[in-house]
């Protein structure tokens, strides 16, 4: 079982499996259950976990708390850069192709959170690896 805590966005996750999720519900407001294909829960998330959660315990074990220092998402990402949002996650997809780990992402149907290194990558491997199609000198 392993369990984080992410203080800058108020946080709990609590894995009880290794193994992938293949699905995800919001059973009530605020905890999300990750599910294995034979439907058994690998996982719980706890948002606004301070709000819901006696975390006295979690906070006192330094391996349980991870601090991400500030966090961005895909959506704030986007609009700093001025791009949408599907250029970033199209960014991340690219950098993770290449072997590049790059954000966090509980399960498919939660935000990507990136750290402020994730947001330096990203921002280096667009100047490296510029969209679009290459413009043509106009004939003079």
């Amino acid at each position: 079982m392993q369990v984080k805590y992410y203080p800058e966005v108020d946080m709990l996750n609590i894995d009880f499996s290794t193994a992938p999720g293949a699905d995800a519900e919001e059973v009530t407001e605020g905890f999300v259950f990750t599910y294995d294909a034979q439907g058994c829960v690998t996982g719980i998330e706890v948002d606004q976990a301070s709000k819901r959660v006696c975390l006295k315990e979690v906070k006192q074990n330094d391996a349980y708390v991870v601090t991400m220092g500030e966090v961005y998402t895909v959506s704030t990402l986007a609009a700093e850069l001025g791009v949408g949002e599907r250029s970033i996650q199209k960014t991340i997809q690219a950098m993770r192709a290449a072997s590049i780990e790059v954000g966090q992402q509980e399960s498919p149907d939660h935000p990507i959170l990136l750290t402020e290194a994730d947001v330096l990558a990203v921002k280096h491997w667009r100047e490296q690896h510029p969209r679009g199609r290459p413009r043509v000198a106009a004939e003079g």
